[in-house]
């Protein structure tokens, strides 16, 4: 049959990104034993009702002549059953099991084909967020408002040097992303969206119960377009909570990643002498970065201080040789899926 004779629909309701229109380009050339299987639908007049991603694909794929198996005809549908046959044969009617997913199929290859791993990993996410909300406000506990020691005229709490972190403990844990009952986390950091951790300010016991050893400060967002007046209050909220945290026993680095507009601020309440930074790292951030350096270095009053860099890459890795920095590599979201999922050892 030629490809030529088999006409687009002008009314299809169905769209590709680039993204998956090409793994759906790779999928036929790779598999293209698929396509009868699940022969394209065309009517009387040979044009598309189910398949017009499939046959601009083969188009672009250069072909012409193409097998009969891959073209099912239907010349007996009204106008209203095609239009129904268009969107029922786009609808998705089922669930996938992500359980039976990650036990038989890995995490790669069904990206490779065209699922969307990342919308159920970000989906899951949400799902087990509410859930443990939920439990979590069976174990809220009265805090007292404490107004902790400030070295600052803003009252900004002043850490305690003696809770410092030291050796970063692993494993290393994004906040939010591994359930909140996991046990064994060493450290937690905050390099994650602010809605994650935000609700630590109502109840911050979540910390404790999770057994960690160290906390990277909670990282709320600070940018150059943000009003100082707001950034002060964040860095109250970040510096208090570290306190707080530090007073029941976890150690603590100092988050370094701000804003170039609020570096100096950021420092308010970090005694002279603490040795226990962290940050995260961006090739596009080098500047800033080294900023963030020469501070750990002027606090900590060594040459060579306790500064951790999260991600980055190459590049990244290479400023940290240079200037005896640990850097730990950013948690990937193949690796993130399959800790969902139970997978990791």
């Amino acid at each position: 049959m030629k490809l030529n004779d088999i006409k687009p629909n002008p009314n299809n309701p169905r769209v590709l990104r680039d993204d998956k229109f090409q793994k759906l380009k790779q999928s036929i050339t790779e598999f293209p034993k698929m396509l009868s299987l699940r022969p394209m639908v065309i009517d009387e007049n040979n044009v598309v009702l189910g398949g017009n991603m499939r046959l601009r694909a083969l188009q672009e794929l250069g072909f012409n002549d193409i097998d009969e198996a891959w073209v099912k005809q239907s010349s007996d549908l009204t106008e209203e059953e095609k239009k129904r046959f268009i969107i029922a044969d786009n609808v998705s009617f089922g669930e996938w099991d992500w359980d039976t997913l990650a036990n038989d199929w890995e995490v790669v290859d069904l990206e490779a084909w065209g699922l969307d791993v990342s919308n159920y990993v970000n989906n899951y996410e949400n799902e087990k967020d509410i859930e443990e909300d939920i439990e979590d406000e069976k174990e809220l506990v009265w805090i007292p408002d404490c107004l902790y020691p400030s070295n600052n005229v803003y009252e900004i709490p002043t850490l305690l040097i003696e809770k410092q972190a030291k050796d970063l403990i692993l494993p290393l844990v994004p906040y939010g992303v591994a359930a909140r009952s996991t046990i064994g986390i060493g450290t937690y950091h905050f390099y994650v969206d602010d809605y994650r951790f935000e609700n630590l300010w109502n109840n911050p016991v979540k910390i404790i119960n999770s057994g960690c050893k160290n906390i990277v400060e909670p990282n709320l967002s600070l940018y150059d377009t943000t009003p100082i007046s707001y950034g002060l209050h964040l860095i109250y909220k970040k510096r208090w909570l570290a306190r707080y945290y530090q007073s029941e026993g976890i150690n603590v680095y100092v988050d370094l990643n701000v804003s170039t507009k609020f570096i100096d601020y950021n420092i308010l309440g970090v005694p002279d002498g603490y040795n226990a930074f962290f940050t995260r790292g961006y090739k596009t951030r080098l500047i800033q970065l080294q900023m963030e350096l020469d501070v750990a270095k002027k606090i900590s009053q060594k040459e060579t201080p306790n500064f951790i860099i999260y991600g980055g890459g190459q590049f990244i890795q290479e400023f940290c040789s240079k200037n005896n920095c640990i850097y730990v590599e950013q948690m990937r979201g193949f690796d993130k899926t399959k800790q969902f999922l139970g997978k990791i050892d």
